[in-house]
């Protein structure tokens, strides 16, 4: 038996077991869990930050170890 866990409610769920429908809803365990996230992300109590290190910046386009 293969199990998952929930990333929202943390309910061990087994993945084998589920049926088509309940699969559209992976990985949470089932529609509520996965409307209730969505719900999360848009009225912004989840956040990406936007904080970026200047270094982390250069070495990402390739320019390390060169001056700007």
């Amino acid at each position: 038996m293969r199990s998952a866990k929930c990333p929202y409610c943390a309910r061990q769920f087994s993945i084998l077991e589920t049926d088509a429908k309940q699969k559209a809803y992976l990985p949470f365990c089932g529609r509520k869990c996965k409307l209730l996230d969505l719900g999360s992300w848009l009225d912004g109590s989840y956040l990406v930050s936007d904080d970026k290190d200047e270094d982390t910046d250069r070495r990402l386009d390739g320019q390390e170890g060169t001056e700007t």
